[in-house]
């Protein structure tokens, strides 16, 4: 079921979710209005967010591999500010909740550690429950693990064993398929 824009009815494509009074609530909104609606997303003081930046060049401007959204150390992590939706690192650190997909390369490795320290990876590995994820996730090793064994037989030419391999590798297939 397509879902309409709460404003303007044109197809939603921003879905927000709150819980008010212990009930969940769903919003849609079109890509036009998501921005306008969105209560999570602090509207950037354009102000603050030229002044980091500037501040940023000017403490860089004799290093010339340095740009506008340079590492900092921790104790200046405020001056770090995503030049889209003007979070700060400082307001990042307090809630854990990014303004918007930019801050991803304007906060950089610090956001890294984060992300490695509270999800355990740095990279989205899908939304599948658990058990189903390691299920999968065993049957793309064992697959990988049956290639490589064959491409070793295939080099060593034992093509009877590489044939063994070949036919178990179908298998685990037809099962992933299923």
């Amino acid at each position: 079921m397509a879902h309409r824009c709460r404003v303007c009815d044109k197809q939603a494509t921003h879905k927000f979710t709150r819980i008010v009074n212990g009930k969940i609530e769903e919003q849609y909104y079109c890509a036009e209005h998501a921005d306008q609606y969105n209560e999570y997303v602090k509207k950037p003081d354009m102000q603050q967010v030229l002044n980091a930046m500037l501040k940023s060049l000017m403490e860089n401007a004799d290093d010339p591999e340095a740009g506008a959204l340079v590492e900092v150390d921790e104790s200046k992590a405020d001056d770090i500010v995503c030049g889209h939706c003007g979070l700060t690192y400082s307001e990042y650190r307090k809630t854990l909740m990014l303004g918007c997909a930019r801050c991803y390369e304007s906060f950089g490795e610090r956001l890294q550690k984060d992300l490695q320290r509270y999800h355990g990876a740095v990279e989205h590995v899908g939304r599948r429950p658990g058990r189903m994820a390691d299920s999968r996730n065993e049957r793309i090793r064992s697959l990988s693990e049956l290639r490589r064994r064959m491409e070793e037989s295939i080099h060593r030419e034992d093509f009877r064993e590489a044939a063994r391999l070949r036919d178990a590798i179908r298998e685990l297939e037809k099962v992933s398929e299923n």
